[in-house]
């Protein structure tokens, strides 16, 4: 059996404008790393969550050689943040990320090129949000539908499993 190795989605207003798209997408065999990518923003920023509890969120390596100026390269690196895999919010469940979508961004035009195999959510009333959560869950970890189905009434993207056996969901 074939594993899915990402997730795309996005919000949309329903009449033809949405906010950027992005991709949750797992590393190949047998590496259990996972990758957000603002997909408008492809090849410039990434966001790595590595199996190893090394997390950063900073630029593909070529492009911070190709486009920095070497001045302002000075004392720094590509890597814009660094942190380490978060405590646990629950036995086996980790809150990995979460992306804030304002009702104010859904302004770009939605064109076919962009819709196929994107889950879209219908933008949220003026003034509010959309949060989506990046989780994880171990192996063996028993969830009811997906984490938060039932205790904060989140709706389901999808979900990726790792070959470790863990599981990354994305929900909102």
């Amino acid at each position: 059996m074939t594993r899915k190795k990402s997730i795309r989605f996005s919000v949309t207003d329903g009449v033809g404008n949405r906010a950027s798209t992005w991709k949750c997408k797992a590393a190949n065999s047998p590496k259990n790393d996972v990758y957000l990518i603002c997909r408008e923003i492809g090849h410039v920023l990434i966001a790595s969550l590595h199996e190893s509890g090394n997390w950063h969120y900073s630029y593909f390596e070529n492009y911070f050689d190709e486009n920095v100026d070497e001045i302002e390269r000075i004392n720094k690196d590509r890597f814009i943040e660094k942190w380490s895999r978060p405590k646990e919010i629950a036995p086996g469940i980790t809150l990995a990320f979460r992306i804030v979508i304002a009702w104010s961004s859904i302004t770009t035009h939605l064109n076919s090129s962009v819709t196929k195999k994107i889950h879209w959510v219908l933008k949220p009333p003026t003034g509010e949000a959309i949060e989506f959560y990046l989780i994880f869950t171990e192996e063996g970890k028993l969830v009811s539908g997906w984490p938060g189905k039932n205790g904060m009434n989140t709706q389901l993207v999808g979900s990726l499993d790792l070959s470790c056996g863990d599981k990354v969901w994305v929900v909102y």
